[in-house]
């Protein structure tokens, strides 16, 4: 999907990624984890990449000058997932490699059992490949994506973050671009301070968080510029069209925004 050129309210031109009017949006490319689809957003469909090792996420490869886009979450119900192939899909409409990557699930079988959406989800995305350092060390920009559990990260991604010790301490981190979406539970539900509290790590790392803030108008919609956000009522509702395009252009704008930083990186050597 290419960025579609508007005039703002001030009469001045600017390019945006997304226009107001969502019901018209072609979205048959990507349809988000439709029950059925064959064309989800799924590891098994990404391209086999070549990882290349770098300080500070600086790239040895000259000859791929595509950036790399790692989306890597944790869902429960769904919700998440569903974000996750939407900002998968933005980063790819920027033209970037990406991987869709779910990281392990570290609640105990009997927990996921008596939540029948959980376990659900859970059996109809074990295709979705785990997320390993080597996924983080290979990506030019990381979308992390996770639900809101009391205002914070999710237990499962916290765990996951806690591993990139040493990516950080050989600098691998250094320079990488990240931002983040959540869904939490009941309207606000610590939605802001989920995604405050996800990049605090981002500033340990050295690396630069790329917030969609209101870098386009989908995101006076959803309302929320640290991140896309969702409101599921427990997992009741599903993401719809706005949250679904605020996901992907937070995608489009982290590739958008990795490829120039990384074009930049290169020319200064």
């Amino acid at each position: 999907m290419a960025a579609r050129h508007r005039e703002d309210d001030q009469g001045t031109d600017r390019d945006t990624y997304s226009d107001r009017d969502y019901s018209d949006r072609d979205h048959s490319d990507r349809r988000f984890g439709q029950a059925g689809d064959d064309d989800d957003f799924d590891s098994r469909e990404l391209p086999d990449e070549r990882y290349h090792e770098g300080r500070g996420g600086r790239r040895t490869d000259a000859d791929d000058d595509r950036s790399r886009v790692a989306v890597i979450y944790y869902s429960a119900t769904g919700s998440i997932y569903t974000m996750a192939q939407a900002a998968a899909a933005g980063a790819a409409d920027a033209g970037s490699a990406v991987r869709l990557r779910r990281v392990r699930e570290t609640a105990g079988p009997e927990a996921v059992a008596a939540n029948p959406r959980w376990s659900t989800h859970f059996r109809s995305t074990e295709g979705v490949a785990i997320a390993e350092l080597a996924d983080v060390a290979w990506a030019d920009a990381i979308v992390f994506g996770t639900p809101s559990r009391f205002g914070n990260v999710a237990a499962q991604l916290k765990a996951f973050i806690d591993t990139l010790g040493p990516l950080w301490g050989r600098g691998e981190l250094i320079d990488k671009v990240f931002a983040g979406f959540t869904s939490s539970a009941t309207l606000h539900g610590g939605q802001e301070s989920t995604l405050l509290a996800l990049y605090q790590s981002v500033h340990h790392f050295g690396g630069i968080v790329v917030a969609p803030g209101y870098a386009d108008p989908v995101q006076f919609d959803n309302g929320n510029p640290y991140g896309a956000s969702h409101t599921s009522d427990n997992g009741r509702i599903p993401p719809g069209e706005v949250e679904l395009a605020a996901a992907r252009f937070t995608g489009y704008r982290v590739a958008t925004i990795a490829a120039a930083l990384r074009l930049g990186l290169d020319r200064l050597g």
